[in-house]
């Protein structure tokens, strides 16, 4: 379907949801998350072996501690890639350079997540001194600093710049590149990293506190049944218009990994998964395993209406979108059917994902479905199994296929009137 043939207030509202997913600041945090990727996949992996091996070996197996070792120098310290990342991505936007710009968030990030330092206490070692950081600071915990230090940095490196406030080494080429870069970035590197100190320690703030405290009213308002609906129907709408909803809502996907961890950690203290001990519903967990079934916009049962459709051009579509779709990959399907910017198709889109958020935040609040507890981000895992990472709860795996059925049932008379439309067309 063309653009051009629907509304005009649709085309305003996608002109207005692209400029707001194409700000650089939005566009730095959605790159620095996706930099932080492969730690967090390879994270998931060591998570998922712990697993398997506390089933075959218990839960007092020696090499269960040695994996979480390397657990929590993967997703443990993710935070650091998000610094980095975000930085690099919003000095490469900024057009100056982003290396220089990623490592001197790193050094931001650090001194703001305020590490303990201890002096040696013994003769022989008095000028050793041991560093104390909390895991929990650098890793997805603290993705709000990370946030913070990576736009700071890379925003306040490019004011410099632009400014002219730098030490200039002229059009001179025989000064080597290096050095240029160095030069460049030393007065704001150190206008910047003084500044993260003189909060930090000299005012004695903590920023990982304060920005946890900040963030409180947010994360526990799209905790609720309401809050998830709204964040759910809007991050898909967005679908709807073609922005990725790693553009329009990517700065909320630090604090699901962070909701998933924190159940975790409730888990492994001994809490049963339920509200009432703390755990959180709104986590990666709950989002990718029964919301977004099968990829966002839950589209399964719209590539097995295509492929038996009348329609060749549907049933061309199908065949493209089966595999892709199995695997939650959702653009063959939004872009080839297509169901962006196609109002017919996009009403029940809008309407699954809201109708999943609800059934799926009932279900764990009453306890029929164990809320996820477990780490293991599977984004790719097809629906019912990667539910069943997260909580290995049998009733899960029922509750993802009910839901794909139900999916399809709304889906299917807003797929047949389509299918008139295309038929209509294939016959001009």
């Amino acid at each position: 379907m063309n653009i051009n043939s629907n509304p005009k207030w649709l085309e305003k509202l996608s002109v207005a949801g692209n400029k707001f997913s194409n700000m650089r600041i939005v566009k730095a945090i959605t790159g620095g998350f996706k930099f932080s990727m492969p730690l967090i996949l390879i994270g998931a992996v060591i998570q998922i072996i712990q697993n398997v091996l506390q089933l075959i070996l218990g839960e007092e197996a020696a090499i269960l501690g040695s994996l979480g070792i390397a657990y929590n120098f993967t997703m443990g310290i993710v935070g650091l890639a998000w610094a980095y990342g975000i930085a690099y991505a919003d000095a490469r936007e900024n057009k100056i350079n982003p290396n220089t710009a990623g490592l001197l968030a790193l050094s931001l990030f650090l001194i703001l997540v305020k590490p303990v330092f201890v002096d040696a206490s013994t003769e022989t070692d008095w000028f050793v001194t041991t560093i104390q950081i909390q895991f929990e600071r650098i890793g997805a915990m603290g993705s709000l600093v990370a946030m913070l230090a990576g736009l700071v940095m890379g925003e306040g490196m490019s004011l410099f710049i632009k400014k002219g406030w730098t030490i200039k080494t002229g059009k001179n080429k025989s000064i080597p590149e290096f050095l240029v870069v160095w030069f460049e970035a030393l007065i704001p590197g150190l206008v910047v990293i003084l500044l993260g100190w003189f909060v930090t320690y000299y005012l004695d703030l903590d920023i990982y506190v304060l920005t946890t405290k900040m963030m409180e009213p947010i994360v526990s308002a799209a905790d609720t049944l309401p809050g998830l609906v709204i964040y759910e129907t809007l991050a898909i709408i967005g679908w709807f218009l073609a922005i990725h909803p790693l553009a329009s809502f990517g700065w909320m996907m630090p604090i699901l990994f962070a909701n998933l961890i924190e159940n975790t950690e409730l888990y492994a203290a001994g809490l049963a998964p339920t509200l009432e001990n703390g755990f959180h519903i709104l986590n990666i967990g709950t989002e990718f395993g029964w919301i977004l079934l099968f990829g966002s916009g839950s589209f399964l049962p719209l590539v097995f209406f295509a492929l038996r459709s009348k329609s060749e051009t549907l049933k061309s579509v199908g065949k493209a979108g089966l595999v892709p779709a199995l695997f939650a990959i959702s653009e063959p399907i939004l872009f080839g059917m297509p169901v962006a910017f196609n109002i017919t198709l996009g009403i029940p889109m809008i309407i699954n994902t809201a109708l999943n958020s609800v059934v799926a935040y009932l279900a764990m609040a009453s306890g029929l479905v164990k809320i996820p507890y477990l780490f293991a981000f599977m984004p790719f895992a097809p629906a019912g199994i990667n539910g069943y990472l997260y909580n290995k709860d049998l009733m899960g795996i029922i509750l993802a296929i009910v839901l794909v059925v139900v999916n399809g049932v709304i889906y299917y008379p807003f797929f047949k009137a389509y299918e008139k439309q295309v038929l209509t067309e294939e016959k001009k």
